[in-house]
């Protein structure tokens, strides 16, 4: 009676896994989720830019890596990655696409003081010291406190 059960357990445990990313999208407040598509959006359509080869595949939101809980400056860094879709009209994230593991994944990084800065780089040439400088720019003038603070 048990070994029917395991090959549904399985299946379904691969589904939660899959869309990990995607469901995490569902439940971003309004602001968040026009950030996440705003990176989407970038990489998707300036493939040189840093995110990746042009007519290559769709990237989705996967997770945040950083976030303030402040409003100004208000920082976010989020990873996106390479889905089975193409990118070619898609500029928001997309449900029905799943996740490529062995693609590189891009890092964002979104800074509002007075206006929008966007900035994307493959994960594999993301620097540290890259991401810091990024990080440390994002600050109110006379501000000694970055936004990741």
């Amino acid at each position: 009676m048990c070994r029917p059960l395991l090959p549904l357990m399985l299946i379904t445990g691969a589904l939660l896994i899959s869309t990990e990313g995607q469901e995490d999208y569902h439940r971003l407040s309004a602001i968040y989720k026009n950030i996440v598509d705003q990176a989407i959006q970038h990489c998707n359509q300036n493939p040189l830019r840093n995110c990746k080869q042009p007519g290559a595949q769709h990237m989705n939101f996967f997770r945040f890596l950083h976030r303030t809980r402040k409003h100004n400056p208000f920082y976010i860094e989020l990873h996106l990655k390479a889905t089975d879709c193409s990118s070619s009209w898609k500029t928001t994230h997309q449900d029905d696409c799943k996740f490529i593991s062995q693609e590189p994944s891009i890092n964002c990084a979104f800074c509002k003081k007075h206006e929008t800065d966007l900035h994307c780089t493959t994960q594999r040439r993301t620097a540290e010291q890259e991401r810091v400088e990024f990080r440390n720019n994002c600050q109110l003038p006379g501000s000694n406190h970055p936004a990741s603070a």
